[in-house]
């Protein structure tokens, strides 16, 4: 497709040595932190490339509050919260009936899950965060529980403000508005259907680090191609 292909070790002898100047580069790959990534984009500036997502463009997909603002009307209520002491008195302030529990980056998707009733359930959320990850990044995110039907979930990715599906079809409303509000060049959109019928933004990611669910390697290289390569 045109596209040149390296790895890089954000652990081991990190380097770009295999950049030619002026190239742009497209990372993917594991979610980096946000130290991780200043550093990887400043070896790719020392060489006199760029970086298609620039570390801000990175953050304004990759943690939750940057991007909540923007697409509010769309996704479900979110609180998000740095001083992790205080989150209780937040969650009982809220008075929801369920609670979606996550930080800034990622929800706890095995063992005992990430929803929740009462505040007093919230620290056993933070423990096993902390066992499975090591670290609460950024902050906590409450958001409002909303019911989705199952299997409705849908990722698209939008590249510089235009939005494709994984299967051609026309893609939804918030889809497109998440696509024109959202100052990033490429990030993942996912969509379900609320049990009401309505579409809802269940998350946006970094294009980089999100994973090609629901998309053929060649679907998503090719929409790439025909904005990177043109």
């Amino acid at each position: 497709m045109g596209f040149s292909i390296s790895t890089h070790s954000a652990t081991e002898n990190p380097g770009t040595a295999y950049l030619e100047e002026k190239e742009t580069v497209l990372y993917r790959g594991w979610m980096l932190k946000k130290e991780d990534y200043q550093t990887f984009e400043l070896l790719v500036l020392q060489k006199n490339a760029r970086l298609f997502t620039s570390s801000s463009s990175y953050l304004a997909t990759h943690h939750l509050p940057n991007w909540y603002d923007r697409l509010s009307l769309y996704t479900p209520e979110t609180v998000a919260i740095a001083d992790l002491e205080t989150a209780e008195n937040v969650l009982e302030s809220l008075a929801w009936n369920k609670y979606f529990i996550k930080d800034f980056v990622k929800s706890v998707k095995t063992s005992i899950g990430s929803v929740i009733t009462d505040s007093h359930e919230l620290p056993k959320i933070i423990d096993e965060m902390m066992r499975l990850r090591g670290e609460i990044e950024g902050g906590l995110c409450i958001r409002r529980f909303e019911e989705f039907v199952p299997h409705t979930e849908v990722r698209y990715f939008a590249i510089e403000g235009e939005p494709f599906s994984p299967n051609r079809k026309p893609c939804p409303e918030p889809v497109w508005f998440a696509a024109k509000r959202i100052q990033s060049p490429f990030f993942s959109i996912d969509i379900a259907q609320r049990t009401d019928g309505v579409l809802r933004i269940v998350e946006i990611g970094d294009g980089q680090v999100s994973d090609r669910t629901g998309w053929s390697c060649d679907r998503l290289v090719e929409v790439l191609s025909q904005k990177l390569l043109k």
